[in-house]
C-alpha cells in the first residue's frame, strides 16, 4: 500500500492557482474565438 507521505503532491499553492488560471483564460480565450467564428458563419 502507498504511504501518505509518498502520495502527497509537491506543488505549492501557488503553483496549482497559476496552473489552474492558465487553463481557464486559454479556455476562455478559445471559446470567444469560437462563438465568434460560428456566428460570422451563420451570418
Amino acid at each position: 500500500m502507498l504511504p501518505t507521505v509518498a502520495a502527497a503532491s509537491s506543488l505549492t499553492v501557488p503553483t496549482v492557482l497559476f496552473t489552474i488560471a492558465g487553463f481557464t483564460l486559454l479556455y476562455t480565450v478559445l471559446i470567444v474565438i469560437e462563438m465568434r467564428l460560428m456566428l460570422a458563419a451563420i451570418r
